[in-house]
């Protein structure tokens, strides 16, 4: 028996904002080593590094997931039209 056959859990009302304040997060544990003590030592490659992963990684936090019905696909999907046999 799998857990995950075990467990349902209700799908939850609220919008995921903790995912939103781990991108902060995330971004802060990027930059600060760099700002506040100067490790690494500031060049291109450390920049573009920098950008990369303090920008875009943080950025991307932002964003919501697409929330998906009981089958697996997203709810905003339209429906194919039923056919009735009468």
């Amino acid at each position: 028996m799998s857990l995950l056959a075990a467990i349902s859990l209700p799908q939850s009302p609220f919008p995921p904002i903790a995912l939103g304040f781990f991108g902060l997060g995330t971004g802060y544990l990027i930059y600060g080593p760099q700002e506040l003590l100067g490790f690494p030592k500031r060049d291109a490659s450390v920049d573009f590094g920098t950008g990369v992963w303090g920008i875009w990684m943080p950025g991307f936090c932002q964003f919501p997931p697409v929330p998906t019905s009981s089958s697996g696909s997203p709810s905003s999907a339209p429906s194919p039209p039923s056919r009735s046999l009468a």
